[in-house]
């Protein structure tokens, strides 16, 4: 009877549902969209397991008696820093550099990465096709997947020869050692093949004790998650002389660490900041205010319009209490009626977000958006 009555009301109220349902469920997928927009943000460089003991070296320097701080640090200063300091299990440099590749007619216009021998040890980039291995080998390289599936197609690389040409024209060919797992869009370190850093040394003629050239980062992994206070001590008290001397041009004053945490998100406060970084803060609050308010005005509406209808019920509900109907069960009819128009909206709300996701998610170089709720159980709350 519960039932019968309250699908009896609302089809007899078939505008104000239609309105109901259409308002509750478009604002709910802009919600969705603008969690997944911020959690995007929020789980940046999460994809590495070490996450929180992972720590990025950057420089500040004064700009108008203003320190400001700058991504990038001097080459020679991540070299053997893990044996240098305790406190530090591994360290690495990782730079890029503008690389075309080329595969009989396909040819890719794409970054190349150079990374140290503990790369893969502080980073979390699962292989798809062979090792890691295959990264200590200076005449091997490590595709990203999507560059493997444009320049082979499906197959499995390895073993494959790849043609590097460099801005100047010349070539160098690499033996594929081994394809990673696609790296999500939100992961500081991206790159679309990664050869060893003594190979940046070697095809780019550089000097490796010349303090005034730089690097994208230079990254160390701590032994414990404690912020390591005496890295920082030490990296001022020895290396900011040799710096300021070596580049009279670009004194440093100081050196500071960034958590691979919020390396993403404070991103966009750096200058020279050559890696990824999370969409800039505009961009995650404002689709989350404007979704919460677009929700409010639904709510509203809905509140409106229930008691509205209410009021015309009044004769069965005199009926209810004559036929000996109490306080409790009308209140459950007329809040299961609202339960059953919410929850329509809601399945009707993730029928839309399939859609409004990946059009969102288009819209934009910088962000990756994937309605899943397998991968993201915290969506259902």
């Amino acid at each position: 009877n519960f039932f019968k009555t309250t699908f009896r009301n609302l089809w007899e109220n078939k505008s104000y549902v239609i309105i109901n349902i259409l308002g509750l469920s478009l604002s709910l997928a802009c919600c969705i969209v603008a969690y997944l927009n911020y959690n995007f943000a929020a789980d940046y460089d999460s994809n590495h397991l070490n996450q929180d003991r992972i720590y990025k070296i950057q420089v500040a320097k004064s700009v108008q008696n203003q320190e400001v701080p700058y991504g990038i640090t001097p080459l020679p200063l991540g070299a053997g820093l893990a044996d240098q300091l305790s406190e530090v299990e591994y360290s690495t440099r990782y730079t890029q550099a503008g690389m075309i590749f080329k595969k009989g007619n396909n040819v890719l216009d794409e970054g190349i990465g150079f990374g140290e021998e503990h790369f893969f040890d502080i980073f979390t980039f699962p292989f798809k096709y062979g090792n890691k291995e295959a990264f200590n080998d200076p005449g091997q390289i490590i595709l990203s997947q999507e560059t493997s599936e444009k320049l082979f197609g499906q197959i499995d690389p390895t073993g494959e020869m790849v043609t590097l040409i460099k801005e100047d024209g010349s070539q160098l060919t690499k033996l594929v050692g081994g394809v990673l797992e696609e790296i999500p869009m939100n992961s500081s370190v991206h790159f679309s093949g990664l050869l060893p850093f003594d190979e940046y040394f070697s095809i780019y003629e550089v000097d490796r004790n010349d303090w005034g050239r730089f690097l994208a980062a230079t990254f160390i992994m701590t032994n414990s998650n404690q912020y390591p206070e005496n890295v920082i001590k030490v990296l001022n008290n020895q290396f900011i002389t040799i710096q300021n001397e070596a580049r009279d041009d670009w004194k440093v004053t100081t050196y500071t660490l960034e958590s691979l945490n919020t390396l993403g998100v404070n991103g966009e406060d750096l200058r020279a900041n050559w890696l990824y970084q999370a969409p800039p803060k505009p961009a995650i609050i404002v689709p989350f205010i404007m979704a919460i308010l677009m929700l409010l005005i639904a709510c509203f509406n809905f509140t409106n319009t229930s008691i509205a209808i209410s009021s015309k019920r009044l004769k069965e509900i005199g009926i209810r209490k004559v036929m000996g109907g109490n306080r409790s069960q009308l209140i459950f009819q007329f809040l299961g009626e609202n339960i059953v128009l919410t929850f329509i909206s809601l399945a009707l709300s993730i029928i839309i977000a399939m859609y409004l996701v990946p059009a969102y998610s288009a819209m934009w170089d910088f962000i990756d958006l994937e309605l899943n709720f397998t991968a993201n159980p915290e969506l259902y709350l």
